[in-house]
Formats: C-alpha cells, sequence, structure tokens
C-alpha cells in the first residue's frame, strides 16, 4: 500500500504518518526531514541550504532525486510525507511509479486553520536522538528514548519563515488538488490525533 500525506506544516502529517507506518507496516518517507538532515549533514549546495533554511521551496531536481532512491529501497509499501509539493513533483512521481509499476492507493490531506498551525509551531519541539515530537517547551528529557536533547526545529524558529512555508503550501496545493482531482480525502487536522487517525483507517479499509 503507498499513501500521500498532503498538510501545511503543524498540521500533523508526521505523527500521522508514524502511526499509519506502526499499524500498516509501511515506510515513511518524509521529504522534509531528509532536507533537515541533509542541512545538519551540511553536504548540500550552499543554495539549495538557503532556500530551505529560508522557507522556500528547493529545486525540483534536488528533491525529486532523494525521493527516488527512498522510493526504490521502499518495495511498494510506503508513505509520502510531504512529497509532491508542486505540480511538477507530481508528475515527476507519476512517472517514476508506472516505471516501476506501482501506483498511489490513498491520498489525503491534512486540514487546518493559520491561526492553530502558529500555535503549534510556536510550541513545537523534538527529541534530536529518536525525533519524537512535543507540543510543549516545559520537558527537559524525551519520555521515549530518555535524551535530554530537546529542540525546537531550526525551520521552527523564524515565523516569518513559517508564515512562508505555508503560503507557499496553499498556492502549490491548488494545483496538486485539481492534479488529484476526487481522489483527495480531505481531513480536519484540528480534530485530536486519535480521531484523524480513526477518519484515516476508515479512508482505508
Amino acid at each position: 500500500m503507498n499513501v500521500i500525506i498532503f498538510g501545511p506544516p503543524g498540521s500533523g502529517k508526521g505523527t500521522q504518518s508514524c502511526m499509519l507506518s506502526r499499524k500498516y507496516g509501511l515506510n515513511i518517507i518524509a521529504a522534509g526531514d531528509l532536507l533537515r538532515a541533509a542541512v545538519i549533514a551540511n553536504n548540500i549546495d550552499i543554495k539549495v541550504k538557503n532556500a530551505i533554511e529560508s522557507g522556500i521551496l528547493v529545486e525540483d531536481k534536488f528533491i525529486c532525486d532523494i525521493i527516488y532512491k527512498q522510493i526504490k529501497l521502499s518495495a511498494n509499501n510506503f508513505i509520502l510525507d510531504g512529497f509532491p509539493r508542486n505540480l511538477n513533483q507530481a508528475k515527476f512521481l507519476n512517472k517514476v511509479l508506472e516505471e516501476m509499476n506501482q501506483v498511489i492507493n490513498y491520498i489525503v490531506e491534512l486540514q487546518i486553520s493559520d491561526n492553530l498551525i502558529i500555535e503549534r509551531i510556536v510550541n513545537r519541539f523534538i527529541c534530536l536522538n529518536c525525533g519524537n515530537i512535543y507540543n510543549f517547551m516545559y520537558i527537559n528529557e524525551c519520555k521515549k528514548c530518555g535524551s535530554k536533547e530537546i529542540r525546537q526545529r531550526y525551520d521552527d524558529r523564524n515565523l516569518s519563515t513559517v508564515r512562508k512555508r505555508i503560503k507557499e503550501y496553499k498556492i502549490q496545493m491548488e494545483d496538486l488538488r485539481k492534479y488529484y482531482q476526487d481522489k483527495i480525502l480531505g481531513i480536519n487536522a484540528e480534530m485530536s490525533i486519535a480521531q484523524v487517525s480513526e477518519v484515516m483507517y476508515a479512508f482505508f479499509s
């Protein structure tokens, strides 16, 4: 089973991807995580790094190359979190899947208001060791792995950058909704995590 999860920053894509991965045994291909890892490793072109840090979409070729390698490794059993991000990337994905004789089985869009996005992101912290996410700042130890390395993501610290990411998402999603037409299930991501998950499970059954 192959799934795409769309949603603006702070909508819960990462959390829902983890839950789907555990339930259905899917490999998570998270575009944002892959890009942030490249920035932290400092093994990418400075222009790409600056684009990521300023909230601007990186060049299609760069992200498509990364995603292609991950899809090849995932053997028809993956969740795409944050990809495709525009129409060109969607067409690239379709071509890759055709070559591999694969399809996207389900597409979900998590929908949330801008005000709640900002509220969530301001209070979003992550364990640098295991990636577990927390929505409040008064924590000094990860409940999952015990690490004390709890930090804000670097791309969450600047609200101007966050607003750019939200604006860009809205612009690109107009074309993506048309491209995928009636295949996308819109879900109110302002519900609880469990409620959002239940809606997705019902959609997949």
